[in-house]
């Protein structure tokens, strides 16, 4: 298995693929075999063997991606991770070139059933050339048409920063720094952890306020007036349980305190919807700076350990697992 792998890890950085560069490294370590998921080939076949569009006329949800990860490449993924899958891994796939997006149909919305991916016919000639004399002249042919992913996000993280993927068509830069690195940790890993299929609402640049705001839905919510100062860093509504939650990123200052919360509540009065309180930390050692002022009736979150939370909720979630 390790070969094949190694093969397209080789062929990645040949295009100048930012694999190290990716926000999440578990995905990252997963990009060859995603990509030889959607080439139809498993641990055994070689590298030339690998087909996509329009040969295979196949089209790959995150869904159907999950379940070849599963049973081919040795992997444990949760059914419930399709989402991670697109934000975490397809999507940067995508934009190298390297996947189209629904070449069987361009129009067909993202949020359909029949939603998925293919290998574009230039990658597939750029794989099935690995080792070959032709390969330097597909890897040219395929970075005039596609250019360097690499060079882009370097490019953007110039002007703009940190990327932070708030859909499939909107995308905003953040400025460099802690604040705004956490904020994103807090939409791509919190979010779809524990929120999952949860609406964006509101974030902002820590330094300019530039950011997004979903004026429809925060209408619809009756949530307070989105102008002030007192906002929380980022706003997220789970339709499913009605619950609207509102995150701080502590980077250095802004946990959620008794005086914290009391203000929020007060400004939350005519929500239509139940609040959950988070105070977002990068790790321990920043927790532990502000865990003796955390208001009880909220959450806690630390970056470095995405997938467990602190409730500071009395009998709330007393219980045995």
């Amino acid at each position: 298995m390790r070969t094949i792998i190694r093969e397209v890890e080789e062929v990645l950085d040949a295009i100048d693929f930012p694999l190290n560069r990716m926000p999440n490294q578990a995905w990252a370590a997963r990009v060859p075999k995603v990509i030889l998921a959607l080439g139809s080939v498993n641990p055994q076949s070689e590298l030339s063997q690998i087909t996509g569009w329009p040969e295979d006329r196949s089209v790959y949800g995150s869904r159907r991606i999950i379940g070849i990860l599963n049973g081919v490449w040795d992997e444990s993924i949760g059914l419930g991770s399709y989402d991670e899958v697109r934000r975490k891994c397809v999507q940067y796939i995508e934009e190298a070139g390297i996947f189209i997006k629904n070449p069987d149909n361009p129009e067909r919305a993202t949020n359909s059933p029949a939603s998925g991916f293919a290998l574009s016919p230039e990658a597939v000639s750029l794989l099935k050339a690995y080792g070959t004399e032709t390969f330097e002249t597909e890897k040219a042919r395929f970075l005039s048409q596609h250019g360097s992913l690499r060079n882009r996000l370097a490019q953007e993280r110039k002007i703009g920063g940190i990327p932070v993927i708030v859909n499939d068509s909107f995308t905003l830069n953040l400025q460099p720094g802690k604040h705004n690195e956490l904020q994103r940790e807090i939409i791509h890993s919190f979010l779809p952890i524990f929120a999952p299929g949860s609406d964006l609402v509101y974030f902002a640049d820590a330094d300019s306020r530039r950011g997004y705001l979903n004026e429809e839905l925060a209408d619809s919510l009756n949530l307070f007036e989105l102008k002030r100062d007192k906002l929380p860093d980022v706003i997220a509504y789970l339709r499913s349980k009605n619950w609207v939650f509102l995150v701080e990123a502590v980077a250095s200052s802004g946990h959620i305190s008794e005086l914290r919360k009391s203000t929020l509540d007060r400004l939350l009065v005519e929500c239509s919807a139940s609040p959950v309180y988070v105070s977002a930390f990068p790790d321990r050692a920043t927790m532990r700076r502000f865990l003796s002022d955390i208001a009880w009736e909220t959450e806690v979150w630390i970056a470095e350990d995405p997938t467990h939370m602190i409730h500071f909720d009395g009998e709330k979630f007393l219980g045995p697992y």
